[in-house]
This record gives structure tokens, sequence and C-alpha cells, in this order.
């Protein structure tokens, strides 16, 4: 899809909001917008110059709108954006604006002060832009926008990595640089005199939050221990180390580390090879022993890289991330949710970044 396309849409009627009339205009648009275009209705006729854009994102949508507004006071009347696909959030930002907006699939905004408002949204998109990255906000490659949490400024890629390794994640440079686009587009970073910069830190929280997936579980393991959670912990981090496996705690399990929350349930564990961890415990011991009735150990495997990045190791116990604690809490109820709001508040607060590090 191109601003041509675009345009040859609105030539043959493809673009309208009913029940208005959307028809190119008979003057050429000024100079700096895209094309003059009529809206009918009720045989009233209301003129608009629109910016036309390719792509949807927040960073693109912004540049439209500025310069919708523009060619608008140039030519004396409407500003409209036009693109490809507007979600409701962009829509009600360009009602909040007073600028009207379409896209192709039937949303939009149009508004002429004091005598014309109608609005619709999500209808679905049928031009969806392709990327390699689906979701820069979910799964393994999320560790880039979750680093920015733990560290907001950066001098370059490759500082962006060095970091994330150091945090023990996984990424590619190539994938880095992708998904740091795709966060300059959604205004969540921006790169200016040499440096790379989190300036929306409670909106990337929001998209966090949104896209967050639990981690696909293989299988799990119920059981009883007399061992207290912290010397539990502390013994089954020292069996993984030894025999090759990953283990944290889970957020839920951790969320003492951060905030106030009281919790009864399980103490809850991810590891990357249960069957490796388990083998060999000291049943006479009784580390573990497996039991469905009343459990109070949970070990669950998962190998998605994502709940082992930034494990906190305190006295031997290996905490899982802030972030990953607040996302699992965000995702429970609404005790939980309350208690997500503490540590949102310390993971955005200076102070909180500062112990981050």
């Amino acid at each position: 899809m191109n601003e041509q396309q675009i345009l040859d849409m609105i030539r043959v009627g493809e673009v309208r909001l009913p029940p208005l009339e959307v028809k190119l205009g008979r003057k050429p648009a000024p100079s700096t917008g895209d094309a003059r275009l009529d809206v009918i209705w009720t045989r009233q006729r209301y003129s608009f110059v629109a910016a036309l854009k390719a792509r949807s994102t927040p960073k693109v949508l912004r540049a439209a709108l500025l310069e919708a507004r523009r060619a608008a006071t140039l030519s004396n009347t409407n500003p409209m954006v036009i693109a490809p696909y507007l979600t409701e959030d962009q829509i009600r930002e360009l009602e909040k604006e007073g600028v009207s907006g379409l896209d192709l699939n039937g949303n939009g905004v149009v508004i002429v002060p004091g005598r014309l408002f109608v609005s619709r949204a999500g209808r679905p998109n049928r031009f969806p832009e392709k990327s390699v990255i689906k979701n820069v906000y979910r799964g393994k490659v999320s560790t880039v926008a979750r680093v920015f949490l733990l560290r907001p400024e950066y001098a370059a890629v490759q500082e962006i990595r060095e970091e994330i390794l150091a945090r023990e994640g996984s990424v590619a440079w190539s994938t880095v640089s992708k998904v740091l686009k795709r966060l300059e587009d959604d205004l969540v970073v921006s790169r200016e005199s040499g440096r790379i910069r989190l300036i929306q830190p409670d909106k990337l929280l929001e998209l966090l939050a949104r896209e967050y997936r639990p981690p696909k579980v293989n299988r799990e393991f119920l059981g009883k221990t007399r061992l207290t959670n912290d010397r539990l912990s502390r013994t089954l981090a020292s069996a993984a180390e030894r025999k090759g496996a990953r283990l944290a705690l889970t957020g839920a399990s951790s969320v003492l580390q951060y905030a106030v929350l009281a919790r009864d349930e399980p103490v809850t564990f991810y590891c990357s090879n249960l069957r490796r961890l388990l083998m060999g415990l000291d049943a006479k011991e009784r580390i573990l022993e497996e039991a469905d009735r009343f459990p109070n150990v949970r070990v669950v495997e998962t190998e998605e890289d994502i709940v082992y990045f930034d494990v906190r190791r305190k006295r031997g116990i290996p905490w899982a991330s802030p972030v990953q604690t607040y996302l699992e809490l965000m995702s429970g109820d609404k005790r939980d949710r309350e208690t997500a709001a503490q540590l949102a508040r310390e993971l955005l607060s200076k102070e909180g970044g500062r112990r981050a590090r």
C-alpha cells in the first residue's frame, strides 16, 4: 500500500464513512497537503485537505496530523488524515486534536466544528503491515523493550544488546535494530543527539502488559517440602546450576521483593528442564515429595527465554525480574493488579531505575 493507491481508492469511492460520501475535491491541494476532499451529507458539502500516509504507526500519524493542520491553515479549510488503518485509540486521539481521519476499512472520525460529527471504529484491518517481527512487546524479542525500563538511555544499538546480554538475555544485533525502529514508530523511544532514550515509560508498561501472554508450559510438578521457601529456593537453584538447567521463581512468587502482598499459594518456579532438576534430589531429606493434595511447591517446565531474563540473584535465590513480576501481576485478579500499581510506580521512578541497575 502506498499514497498513490490510497488516492486511487478515494477516486473510485472505496474510502467512505457512511452515511457520509467522500469525493476528491475540484481544487488542487496546497503544497503541504496530498489531496483536497469533499465530504457530502444531506446535500451539504464540506471541504477538507488530507495528508495521505501509507503507514499507521503513532509516529507517522502524529506527523500526518501536523501536516494536515498546516495545509488546512494555508487553504482555510478542514484538516484530515487518511491511512490504511486507524485504531480506536488513534481515532480518539484525532477527535481530541480536532482533526478528521479516515482509514480504508470504514473506520474514522469526521469533524466540522459546530456543524458535523461522525465517528466509527472497530472494523477489522484489511491491510495489515508486513513485518518480520509480529509483536515486539511479547516473547523473546520483548527483552529489547523491557531493558529500557531497567536503563532508560543508551548511546548505540550495540550498547542495548550488551545490556541485554549482561542480564542473561539473548538477541541478535539485527533484531535489536528492528525492534528499536518499531519502538520509535510507536513514540516509545527517541533518537536525538546520538542518544537512544525512553520517552514514554508509562506507555511502554501499558503495551507490555497488554501484549503479555503466560509462557507455554511443557509439564509441571506439584509437591510438598519441609524446607522454608528461601532454603528450598537455594537448594533448587544450586541443583539447577550443577545440572545445566535454568531456574527462576515466578513473578507471582517474587512479589515480596518489590511490593507488599501476602500470598498463601504454593511457591512456584520456572525451570527449563524439570526431569534434570528433580533427578537425584535426596528423598530421605524430604526436599521434595510429589503430592497433588495441599501442595506447597510447584515447578513448571518452560523453555521460553523471557522468564529467565534479568533474574535477580540474592543470597543464592533467583528472583524474577521486576518487569516480569509486574506483567504477571497485571494478568492476575484485582488484588494482583492493585499490587502491580505499586511496582509500576517503582519502575517508573528515577530511584527505581537506579536500583534496577
